[in-house]
């Protein structure tokens, strides 16, 4: 890095009156004047300092820094929204001043997600590069017939198109990691990094890793019909998680441990109408000290601490037809043997 993290807020002063007070910690600028949000008083001066200080305290490079253009710096700070927010942890007040977030190391799906109908968001995806035809040609008309059952149970959600030459292309081998590293689709095509440009969802459309045993893989997974459908979406991130999961060593969280038997047993019996009988706080309390840090007959490690969250998740799971009539859950088999249940969202099939 070319410079180092400054820690202590700088002020750049244009002709036109605009101050600029910018906090390298917090990755701020704050516009204190003039009060409105008015981006002809931006003139070259300040933005041109604004960008040399930007570079020397960041140590951004100096192509980085080029990519906010004085047009695209005007918009952020006329609609204080280039890229992010305030953090969630960070209060700032903002009164009359304008408070734009220029980097954020870390983009909450919220913070993700590019309205195409804003104009300063429409106008950020007409400067923005399309993934190329290499992938597949996103105005070709699609195929005939349903996608493979095999890609997904839900083909009325997605097309059916030609890959294009990337979808079978394994020369380069950095392409193929062993530990590929997945950041969840969201809904429209196009989403916002941390830097706050835009990357085309298209790329990640095709996964590619090195599987356990060394092969490599490409799973290619068809667009959404509507890219703002969020079950499409809900799908399309199930999918990948599987396929990176049951193919390489990476978890992208703790699987949850399905109830057995003598667990449902026990939350049956304190159940009235379906409901705990001394209320949710003692039922939780209650049922981890039965069974938390166990090793139960059958079971390969031992019992899990339970949530309030995971404990409501498995009573309305089968409350109607089980709890609520004081019935005990029947756990799925296959073959004779114990499987893990449906509650484990990423071993649903999509």
């Amino acid at each position: 890095m070319a410079g180092s993290i400054a820690t202590k807020p700088e002020s750049i002063q244009g002709a036109s009156g605009i101050k600029l007070r910018i906090n390298f910690k917090l990755n701020t600028i704050r516009v204190t004047k003039p009060k409105k949000r008015n981006a002809s008083s931006l003139d070259d001066e300040a933005l041109d300092g604004l960008r040399a200080h930007f570079r020397k305290e960041t140590g951004f490079s100096a192509a980085r820094i080029a990519g906010y253009s004085k047009e695209e710096l005007e918009v952020a700070i006329t609609l204080a929204a280039m890229p992010f927010g305030p953090p969630a942890n960070k209060k700032l007040k903002s009164e009359h001043d304008d408070v734009i977030i220029l980097k954020s190391t870390q983009a909450t799906r919220k913070q993700r997600i590019v309205n195409h109908t804003h104009p300063a968001e429409a106008l950020l995806i007409l400067g923005a590069t399309k993934a190329g035809s290499d992938i597949y040609d996103s105005d070709a008309e699609s195929l005939d017939g349903d996608i493979a059952a095999s890609t997904t149970s839900k083909p009325e959600l997605f097309r059916n198109i030609q890959w294009g030459p990337a979808a079978s292309d394994t020369s380069n081998d950095a392409d193929f990691p062993t530990e590929p590293s997945f950041d969840q689709f969201v809904p429209g095509r196009w989403e916002r990094l941390a830097d706050g440009s835009l990357k085309d969802q298209k790329h990640k459309l095709l996964v590619r890793l090195t599987a356990k045993d060394g092969r490599k893989m490409i799973f290619k997974n068809p667009p959404p019909k509507d890219w703002n459908n969020q079950k499409a979406i809900t799908a399309l991130n199930k999918r990948v998680s599987q396929q990176i999961r049951r193919n390489t060593s990476v978890r992208f969280r703790l699987e949850v441990e399905s109830y057995v038997r003598e667990e449902r047993v026990w939350i049956n019996d304190h159940l009235v109408n379906g409901k705990p009988e001394n209320g949710w706080k003692v039922f939780v309390a209650e049922f981890n000290a039965a069974f938390a840090g166990k090793m139960l007959e059958g079971c390969e490690a031992v019992r899990p601490v339970r949530t309030h969250s995971s404990l409501t998740k498995e009573i309305e799971r089968f409350g109607k037809g089980f709890y609520a009539k004081g019935k005990v859950p029947e756990i799925q088999s296959k073959g004779g043997k114990k499987v893990k249940s449906k509650e484990v969202d990423e071993e649903e099939e999509v």
